[in-house]
């Protein structure tokens, strides 16, 4: 089972392959990636998985409420949205670490959602030439990687 669902997971990333000018992340060899028009994907599903607005949301996630802002039902969504994509990947890291490649395996253990999304935005504000490139959930595997190397 837990083959399967790695599978799934690697086809969905792999899904984003195609444009032949872009280069390869270090840790997949030969792929090309381009989050504009990967094969068979919608608009729509594009655009919630660009880390340029993934970031709007992930910064909504850690922030402390201000009482003098209205937040609307949007906001609340990409919150939500974030911190979602965050949990699943932490909670993936549980069972398909050996699977991934050592570029990509992270060891948040004692981590919580929160810590985790605050590392992804520093990296993600780090590396701000990656954004168009690849996809939101790529750059978060990252972050993590370099924020709990396993050891």
């Amino acid at each position: 089972m837990r083959a399967i669902l790695f599978g799934l997971l690697v086809a969905a990333l792999l899904t984003k392959a195609v444009d032949a000018q872009q280069a390869a992340p270090p840790w997949l060899p030969g792929a090309q990636f381009d989050v504009k028009q990967p094969p068979g994907a919608n608009e729509d599903a594009l655009a919630r998985s660009s880390a340029s607005r993934m970031l709007l949301g992930c910064k909504l996630f850690v922030a402390v409420p201000d009482p003098n802002v209205k937040t609307t039902l949007k906001m609340a969504g990409e919150e939500g949205y974030c911190s979602g994509i965050i949990h699943g990947l932490r909670f993936m890291m549980h069972f398909f670490n050996d699977y991934l490649p050592d570029e990509l395996r992270s060891c948040p253990d004692n981590a919580v959602d929160g810590q985790i999304a605050q590392a992804v935005i520093v990296y993600i504000e780090r590396n701000p030439q990656r954004m168009p490139k690849y996809p939101f959930e790529v750059l978060a595997l990252e972050a993590m990687h370099e924020a709990w190397p396993c050891r």
